[in-house]
Parts: C-alpha cells; structure tokens; sequence
C-alpha cells in the first residue's frame, strides 16, 4: 500500500477515528484502557497514514490485543513503519540511541541523526535521496512532495536526508548560480550520470560544459553537461583502492564517533 498523493489527515480528522473505534469497541463488550495521555500516544502513532491505513492499523491492534490498550500504540507504529517503507522513498527508523553514544563529529552523521531523534524523544524519518528519482516526467517530484506530505503527518519528526550529494540540491545551484534556468534541464538524468561525484566534481562539470557550449557559439545544452560528466573519472573511482585501504585502516586505528562495529559495517 503506497502514500495517497492527496494531503493526508491531520490529527483532527484521525482523533474522530479513534473515538469511533473505541465506542465500537464498548458495544460489542471489549475493553477500552486508554488514559489521555495513551490516546496522544495512539494519535501521534496513526499520523501519517491515510484513513484507511490508520483504520486497518488500528482495527489489527484491537484484533490482537482483545481491545483499545495502551500497548496499542506500539502495534500501529510497527504497522506504520511497514507501511511507510514499502513506499520505497521513506524509512520510518526507530532510535534508542543518545547524544552519550556519539565521540565527535569529524564523522558519524548517521549517529548523529539517530542521536538527535532519541534526545528529542522524536519519530525520525530517513529519506535516501536516491530514491527520489523516477524514470516518468514529474514522477521525481510526486516522490518528494509525497516525502514532505509524510514528513509534515508525522511531525514533530526529524527528518534525515541522507546520501544528498546525489541530488539533483547540487545541479540546480551550480546551474542557477551561472544563470541558466535549471528546470531546462533534465536534473534526474544528470543526477543518476553522475554516482560517485563529489559536489566539487559537479561544479566543475557545469564549467565545462558552459566552455564547451561558448566554443561551440550555443547556449548549454543538456548533451554539453552530460558529455563533461562523461569525460570526468570521479575520485571516488580513480582513487578507489587508496579510499578502500583508507576506510580499512580507520576502522581499526581511528575513533568513531559511535562505538567499534563488526568488520564490513563501519559506518560513515
């Protein structure tokens, strides 16, 4: 079941929600144990869905607790984070971790996003910007409205935007910053031609490309970026070896900033 593309209901169109079921639930004798501050817990854990997902979710809860209980909330908030994930674009990540877990921040920005979720006592939403992009006209943009509609049901919330530098936040700075309108250009295809590139690279492929295109006695054109990209062999992948055996070494002689992990899951 994916997100609707319609705005999703706040709290005061589920919190009826929530009243009907219980009322339900007194006429056919099932118990309802919900203090006020159980029915906050239940309304926060159904932000987010649409009305029929919180219905489905909250009707499970019952199914399995036998009523309206206060661990109802925990069994929404599972079902919600299934629900949220096979969106494909969102991850509902539940943390336990604190501020006393993290050692510096030379490194560590996962960590730390899941440190700041636990000291705020906050849901904390992962949106990969990879998997914004879509093949389809507009599809990349349905996608992120969608994750900000999401973001916005659920708040207060942290949202982690991870792995942003394969945006598309890079491209149209670069582009509007020389003064041609970004959304000439196709930003989603520019973006996946260019895994691996550091924001440095891109910039630098946006100057060439508007070299090539005054050489040419043009204006750029999306084949001027994508042929500079092309030229360019990234440091990620010329310096590959050397960033392996660097990543290797710091495993073992450098401090994380979260405590020592397992070999092959050293994280960033």
């Amino acid at each position: 079941m994916s997100l609707a593309l319609f705005q999703l209901p706040d709290r005061e169109q589920l919190q009826p929600l929530i009243e009907r079921l219980a009322e339900e639930c007194r006429a056919q004798g099932l118990l309802v144990d919900l203090s006020q501050d159980d029915q906050v817990a239940l309304l926060r854990a159904v932000s987010g869905l649409t009305l029929n997902e919180a219905e489905r979710a909250l009707r499970l809860a019952v199914a399995r607790l036998g009523g309206f209980r206060p661990q109802a909330a925990g069994i929404v908030v599972r079902e919600k984070t299934q629900i949220i994930r096979k969106t494909g674009i969102l991850d509902y990540c539940h943390s336990s971790e604190s501020f006393a877990h993290v050692g510096g921040l030379g490194c560590g920005k996962s960590l730390s996003a899941r440190a700041l979720a636990g000291a705020w006592g906050a849901p904390l939403l992962r949106l990969d910007v990879g998997r914004i992009f879509g093949p389809i006209v507009g599809e990349s943009e349905a996608n992120l409205r969608r994750a900000i509609q999401t973001a916005e049901a659920v708040s207060p919330c942290i949202l982690w935007i991870d792995e942003v530098e394969k945006g598309q936040v890079i491209f149209r700075i670069h582009l509007g910053r020389r003064r041609r309108d970004p959304e000439k250009f196709d930003l989603a295809a520019l973006a996946d031609s260019s895994q691996g590139f550091s924001g440095a690279e891109i910039e630098q492929a946006v100057v060439d490309a508007l070299f090539s295109a005054f050489e040419a006695g043009r204006e750029l054109e999306q084949a001027d970026i994508a042929g500079a990209l092309n030229a360019t062999y990234p440091l990620s992948r010329a310096r590959a070896a050397e960033i392996a055996s660097l990543t290797e070494w710091a495993r073992w002689n450098a401090r994380p900033a979260s405590a020592r992990v397992p070999a092959g899951s050293f994280e960033e």
